[in-house]
């Protein structure tokens, strides 16, 4: 989305979402807003955090594709708009997260992330593949589709 598309956008939420979520008060309203457009912004990935990787990855009982990033990675930023359409394709398949590496690093030296984009596909809570820099979208599927069965 450009910028003054996503700005606009969000001119419009300002006013529209915290009517629609019932906000009463000016600081109610703003609470309301930065959630929601945090929650748009991400996507349907789920944002994981060291202390939340154990409960959204390794227990999860679907695959989870977990895409290791950092805001200053310029891949990072080329591959997050696949990510995104890979999590809304395989809904009900495929769980997608997403690190972030400067936030969380236990999690990133955990699983030796040295390089950042990095992907790993976890399946019964064991890292299955792992695909490391900005790839394409159909690269991705092939090495994700065979562990979605």
């Amino acid at each position: 989305m450009g910028k003054k598309c996503y700005l606009y956008f969000t001119n419009v939420l300002s006013c529209l979402v915290p009517m629609a979520f019932g906000a009463k008060s000016g600081g109610e309203s703003d609470l309301i807003e930065e959630k929601w457009i945090k929650e748009w912004e991400m996507g349907v990935a789920v944002e994981v955090t060291d202390a939340t990787f154990d409960n959204e990855v390794i227990k999860s009982t679907l695959p989870v594709l977990v895409d290791f990033w950092a805001v200053w990675c310029g891949p990072c930023k080329m591959i997050a708009p696949v990510v995104e359409e890979i999590a809304v394709e395989k809904t009900g398949m495929l769980k997608v997260c997403k690190v972030d590496v400067d936030k969380n690093r236990g999690i990133a030296g955990k699983f030796g992330i040295r390089s950042i984009p990095t992907l790993l596909l976890f399946k019964n809570g064991q890292v299955v593949e792992q695909i490391v820099g900005a790839a394409a979208k159909p690269s991705l599927l092939k090495k994700l589709e065979p562990h979605l069965s």
